[in-house]
């Protein structure tokens, strides 16, 4: 095979052979095996694909379509996009206004309205008056009401709150179902109002007679740290089924009230204390029935308190003994006389009344301090002691040929009250 194909190759013109394989037909080509590559070179490449590989992150293995986005230059804008025109630098002047803007106040509620009202009016002291009530309360019966402190059990915060006036008579100094509650801020006022109010509420709500109330809470439940049952219990401004009338007084006070709440109390009851400052207590004994002198008053009362055993400590001894139309300006206090019908434009009804300076007060002023007398002690429990000893008792007899046919006409009912 070899011989005929070098015969075949030589050329007819006589040239040199040539070294180019001539392609004979149907005759397969034969292969030759390939030359392995070096092995440096084939590190080499080893290493170079390791690089690459290493340099790609897991996104660009896994998805080599989306490098695409990140390999496009950043400077050649997206002509796809729209174009936007672009804006000026801000200049180095400021624009910020330096004037301070006002700011939107909140709306003040209900209370701090009526508390800035009553503050802007000048007055020092804040009532509240309770009407239509009982008139045998007490001081301590408002003072329990006084709401408590809410960091220190059972402190009642009673700095604000210093005096309770019952409502009198200007003249008799008889009881009228009112009284004024004193504190020194309109604040203080308005929580001791709201207390009061919720402990009425809650008296209505658990009443151990009514059927249409709730079971009576048990003595020592406690509901946000109080005791209900003690503080319904406790509560006496009035029913629980009636009306709690306990409201402020406005202000400005009248002339009257002004100096009533000043005082701390009617004329004839303070002050309270001697010129030394000792405390006075005074009691109040209306007799029913003819007047009698004051020397028999005192022998009365040394002769009882002898024959029970007890002391009499009254002030100045029978000095502490007055009537009350002479510690009182009936002049000042008496209103002007009204007649009615024709009497009033007849000059001879005035006449009467004005006949002289004893008959310029009027008889309905006279009938109100007739017979009634203040009593000065100088200690609290006797003059408790000497209220309790003759109320509703019958004046005695006074010893001796000093009597006249007017002591012994009509028993003469006592009646007293300590006054504060």
């Amino acid at each position: 095979m070899s011989t005929t194909h070098k015969e075949t190759s030589t050329d007819t013109s006589g040239d040199k052979p040539s070294d180019a394989p001539v392609e004979q037909p149907n005759q397969p080509t034969p292969v030759t095996p390939a030359e392995d590559p070096p092995k440096d070179a084939a590190e080499s490449t080893s290493g170079s694909k390791s690089e690459e590989l290493s340099e790609l992150s897991l996104l660009e293995e896994l998805f080599p379509e989306a490098t695409e986005l990140y390999t496009q230059p950043q400077d050649q804008p997206d002509r796809s996009s729209k174009s936007y025109p672009k804006l000026d630098l801000p200049s180095d002047k400021s624009r910020v206004d330096s004037t301070p803007k006002r700011r939107k106040e909140p709306r003040k509620s209900a209370k701090q309205r009526m508390i800035e009202a009553f503050q802007s009016r000048g007055e020092q002291i804040t009532a509240l008056e309770l009407s239509q009530c009982s008139t045998e309360l007490t001081d301590s019966d408002f003072r329990r009401l006084i709401p408590r402190g809410k960091h220190i059990e059972s402190w009642n915060r009673d700095g604000e709150f210093y005096r309770v006036i019952p409502g009198r008579d200007p003249l008799s100094l008889v009881r009228q179902p009112f009284y004024y509650l004193l504190f020194r801020s309109s604040k203080a006022a308005l929580e001791y109002q709201n207390n009061a109010s919720r402990l009425h509420k809650l008296s209505a709500m658990n009443q151990p007679s009514s059927i249409f109330s709730a079971i009576p809470p048990p003595k020592g439940f406690l509901e946000d740290g109080e005791d209900v049952h003690a503080a319904t219990s406790t509560y006496l401004l009035k029913p629980p089924n009636l009306l709690l009338n306990l409201n402020i007084v406005m202000q400005p006070y009248s002339p009257s009230l002004s100096a009533l709440f000043e005082r701390g109390g009617y004329e004839p009851i303070v002050p309270t204390t001697t010129t030394d400052g000792k405390p006075l207590y005074k009691v109040l004994f209306y007799i029913e029935g003819h007047e009698p002198q004051r020397e028999d008053l005192y022998h009365i009362f040394h002769r009882h308190a002898y024959d029970h055993g007890i002391s009499l400590p009254l002030h100045n001894g029978s000095q502490g003994i007055a009537k009350l139309r002479d510690l009182i300006d009936l002049r000042k206090s008496s209103p002007s006389p009204q007649l009615d019908g024709a009497e009033s434009n007849s000059e001879f009804g005035v006449e009467q009344l004005y006949q002289s300076s004893e008959q310029s007060v009027s008889q309905v002023v006279m009938h109100k301090v007739y017979n009634r007398w203040i009593l000065e002690f100088e200690e609290e429990i006797a003059a408790k002691r000497f209220a309790l000893l003759w109320h509703r008792q019958v004046l005695p007899e006074p010893r001796g040929a000093y009597g006249t046919w007017r002591v012994f006409e009509e028993e003469r009912m006592c009646n007293t009250e300590v006054l504060w």
